[in-house]
């Protein structure tokens, strides 16, 4: 696949494919003008013929009800020829898709099969995520709109990890947050170790990985007493008036592999100027 750099202003088309040699032979009708696009329901010929009703029942005969083969939907061949990067097929195992080893063929994943293959074969689906390319979408039984963890598919590099973006909650916020590292460009590149294949990565282990180094972050929460309401850093700050007796507080929580996870440090102050110096990890 080619890096994100040279996928600037392009669009990559997840569709279902033509057996090659179908997509040719439509693509040189379409080309002609041959092609028939009317019919979008496929019957099944080949079904058996319904029986006919019995003789002097005096009852009025049921409608035959059409045999369809399940699939309803054609594919045009000008759509097919356009899927290269991101070819849907169905998942039979990280067993077959390693023999196999096509790189454009992906597959999608509900949240319970995710986690599901998480938590049995979490090395193998950071091996898998390393050659080819993984979606995953909320369970159905999210009729409130809600989100999973995103963080937790992240750990085992999956790449398109599908939320509801219509629901601001904690998921939605990381996943801006996360994507803020590169300018909101919708890519961010995996660590080295998630990407070469004589790498071995547990998601779910607690030793330290070979060659990365714990990093230190320092954040700063300002709080404005009696501010300038024309003042713009309002929509930034923290706004306290001399009156309010309330207490500030501060919660930072890290949010990365199985070891940082809630590891939640919540401080409080009561001064019309608080700070905060003390190490959250």
């Amino acid at each position: 696949m080619p890096p994100p750099n040279a996928l600037k202003k392009k669009i990559l088309i997840k569709n279902k494919r033509l057996k090659p040699e179908v997509e040719k032979e439509e693509l040189e009708k379409f080309k002609k003008g041959q092609l028939d696009t009317t019919g979008d329901v496929s019957e099944d010929t080949s079904a058996a013929p319904a029986a006919p009703p019995a003789e002097g029942d005096g009852a009025a005969a049921a409608p035959a009800q059409p045999a369809h083969s399940g699939s309803t939907t054609n594919i045009h061949p000008l759509l097919s020829s356009f899927v290269n990067y991101v070819h849907p097929v169905h998942f039979n195992g990280f067993d077959e898709a390693e023999k196999a080893d096509f790189h454009f063929k992906m597959s999608s994943f509900s949240e319970p099969s995710a986690l599901g293959y998480l938590k049995s074969q979490a090395i193998e689906f950071v091996n898998y995520n390393k050659r080819q390319i993984s979606r995953l979408y909320p369970k159905g039984a999210r009729v409130d709109s809600s989100n999973f963890m995103p963080q937790i598919f992240w750990n085992a590099g999956c790449q398109l990890v599908s939320l509801n973006f219509q629901t601001p909650d904690l998921p939605m916020q990381l996943n801006q947050g996360k994507f803020e590292y590169n300018g909101n460009c919708g890519y961010i590149l995996k660590p080295e170790f998630m990407r070469r294949i004589d790498k071995t990565f547990d998601p779910f282990a607690e030793t330290p990985v070979d060659g990365v180094i714990a990093a230190q972050c320092n954040v700063k929460v300002r709080q404005l007493s009696n501010p300038d309401p024309n003042c713009k850093l309002n929509q930034i700050y923290f706004l306290r008036s001399s009156r309010d007796s309330s207490c500030p507080i501060s919660e930072s929580e890290p949010m990365s592999r199985s070891i940082c996870m809630g590891c939640r440090r919540t401080q409080s102050e009561r001064s019309s100027a608080p700070r905060w110096s003390q190490p959250t990890g």
